[in-house]
């Protein structure tokens, strides 16, 4: 058996087909992903305690993950010296004004 052109054109078109529709789900799901992203973004800038709680939460595990790797004593010099370097930290900032690029 031969295979003509029309043979091999039908056979490509039925491999084809299933791939666009794939790649058209697949950028459904990920412009619906953004979209639900954006309104997470919204909500939070609209509840400020919601932020707050975040940041706690973060501080929770980074405080964990600290605590894991250098100790309780380790820790407690950690978030020292992190909280002294806020002031310093506002200062240079307010002094030099940088960008993020």
């Amino acid at each position: 058996m031969q295979f003509s052109f029309e043979h091999i054109k039908t056979v490509l078109c039925v491999l084809v087909i299933p791939l666009m529709l794939w790649g058209i789900k697949l950028e459904v799901n990920n412009a619906v992903t953004n979209e639900t992203i954006e309104k997470l973004e919204e909500e939070v800038k609209k509840a400020p305690e919601d932020t707050v709680l975040i940041a706690s939460a973060l501080m929770a595990v980074t405080r964990n993950l600290y605590v894991s790797a250098l100790g309780v004593e380790g820790t407690a010099h950690m978030f020292e010296a992190v909280a002294d370097s806020f002031v310093e930290t506002e200062e240079f900032i307010q002094q030099f004004k940088p960008t993020i690029h």
